[in-house]
């Protein structure tokens, strides 16, 4: 065997010292935490990974324990806790997920860990002999998906409650609306009834949040400039974050336009900045960045919640108080607050979430108790202009003297939209569910010119119905009501489909206009 290829190894002393020095640079090399630690904790071996970790050398640990350069007293205590464990029981021990604190930078660090016991020469008790590998972005990215496994279960409750919800909301707002449009012109009761259409709104507000949440809403996206809609949103901002916070907004010069619904991005920034606000109950400064960020391989090797591409960045920063690794794991959890009763919903943080993901978007928080947060949001940035919308407006309350079918499983609700499309001059059958709209239609579909139907019912869904009908009665037109919007999964087998849609909860305005529109489309 050539010199060259010849193993560590022999008889002579060079030989011994040569393969020590093999074994040293072999353990040396690994990046894991390779020791050897007697009963009482003290350094019988390490290799490189320790002695950095520690922020020290290998000479240095010999002979030490982690207390030496550990402050953290209880981690020190689960690390010789393990170790006499392992030791007494003489069984191999494997700690699958184990929190260590960075020596350096003071984050938190996840390692799995083989604790082997080993008795060796020279020793009269066994030793430990530990193999500590880093999985923190496992463990982080494991993480994410029970989060996401979670948000996903509570956000199609979240969703289902919006529905029926929004059932309420409409027969509510019809019905105030009916009552201020027959009222004389300087009613005492106007005000009133206004005042009721606001909370009405406030109400609905709420339902697209938890749509938003569970991803249920659909998206009014456009192409808009990000830091043209972050100047119109601080403006509103600064009146409500109150005079002892400081605001700052800083924008790069790059085109920073996104395919998004401007509504929701104003959401989200807003969202951000009153949790902000609540941290920071003494003052402080608040911060917002917007500038474009490309997302590369060697960035989401560094942080497994990225993805690659082009993206505007949003970064809303903030001096407050900060929150631990425990709190910061929940935030985005639906109705997790660490807010007093009666501060806030728990849902600010879990409809950003939902609203990010929405827009195919990336989120991410560093925060250090004391040291304040930073939210970090990335919208895929898209190469065109911003569009511009007119203000629409307000509709006329046209009606007809067509027979319409009403099928609506909401008792308020049907009552209230019977009621106002008869008084618009329609023929008007109205029914429960789904069965009996199709027993209508069924006898008397040929006389039938508009099947408004809610597109969740009891028996038979409005979808079914459809289903059904338009074979039988090809001329017949459909109008959808529903609090779900449409792209959702419930409306699958409309894709393709001419129909027209009404979003829940609607004014006697939308509903008139709707039907319009339904029966005059060619």
């Amino acid at each position: 065997m050539s010199p060259q290829h010849r193993s560590p190894g022999g008889d002579s002393e060079e030989s011994l010292r040569s393969q020590v020095a093999f074994l040293r640079a072999v353990i040396d090399l690994n990046p894991s935490f390779v020791f050897v630690k007697d009963w009482d904790g003290r350094f019988i071996l390490a290799n490189k990974a320790v002695a950095d970790h520690y922020g020290t050398t290998v000479e240095e640990l010999e002979g030490k324990t982690d207390a030496d350069f550990n402050s953290n007293a209880e981690e020190v205590a689960h690390f010789r806790r393990a170790d006499q464990e392992v030791i007494r029981a003489g069984l191999t021990k494997l700690i699958p997920e184990e929190p260590v604190t960075n020596r350096r930078t003071g984050a938190q660090q996840w390692f799995q860990t083989v604790k082997i016991p080993v008795s060796l020469p020279g020793y009269d008790r066994p030793l430990v002999l530990g193999i500590s590998t880093d999985i923190s972005a496992l463990h982080n990215l494991e993480q994410q998906v029970r989060l996401a496994q979670k948000l996903e279960a509570v956000g199609t409750l979240a969703s289902g409650i919006a529905h029926d919800f929004n059932n309420l909301l409409a027969a509510l707002k019809a019905t105030a609306e009916l009552v201020l449009h027959d009222l004389p012109d300087g009613a005492s009761a106007e005000t009133d009834l206004r005042a009721m259409l606001d909370l009405i709104e406030r109400a609905t507000s709420l339902t697209r949040q938890l749509l938003a949440f569970g991803r249920k809403q659909v998206l009014g996206a456009r192409v808009v400039d990000m830091a043209a809609l972050v100047n119109e949103t601080t403006a509103m901002l600064r009146r409500v974050i109150g005079e002892d916070i400081r605001l700052a907004v800083s924008q790069s010069g790059a085109a920073l336009t996104v395919s998004a619904d401007p509504g929701q991005i104003e959401q989200v920034l807003m969202n951000l900045c009153l949790n902000a606000r609540d941290a920071m109950p003494d003052g402080g400064d608040l911060t917002i960045m917007c500038d474009r960020f490309v997302v590369d391989d060697r960035f989401c090797e560094a942080h497994p919640w990225a993805r690659p591409g082009d993206y505007v960045r949003l970064t809303v920063s903030d001096t407050g108080s900060g929150m631990d690794e425990e709190t910061k794991a929940r935030i985005f959890e639906p109705f997790f607050t660490t807010k007093q009763l009666g501060r806030g919903t728990g849902l600010g943080l879990a409809v950003v979430y939902g609203i990010v993901k929405q827009h195919g978007g990336l989120i991410h928080v560093y925060s250090e108790p004391g040291h304040g947060t930073t939210f970090k949001v990335y919208f895929p940035y898209v190469a065109a202009s911003p569009e511009r919308r007119a203000a629409p407006a307000e509709p006329e309350l046209k009606g007809g003297s067509e027979r319409l079918l009403v099928a609506e499983d909401d008792e308020s609700l049907r009552a209230v939209a019977t009621r106002l499309l008869r008084r618009l001059g329609y023929d008007v059958v109205a029914v429960g569910n789904g069965s009996q709209a199709l027993r209508v239609l069924e006898e008397e579909g040929d006389r039938i010119d508009l099947a408004i139907l809610d597109v969740i019912m009891p028996e038979l869904p409005g979808v079914s119905v459809f289903e059904v009908a338009r074979r039988c009665h090809p001329g017949l037109r459909f109008l959808f009501t529903s609090g779900y919007p449409p792209g959702t999964g419930r409306f699958r087998s409309l894709e393709g489909a001419k129909v027209n849609f009404l979003s829940k909860p609607y004014g006697i305005r939308e509903l008139a206009t709707a039907v319009r529109q339904a029966l005059d489309a060619h």
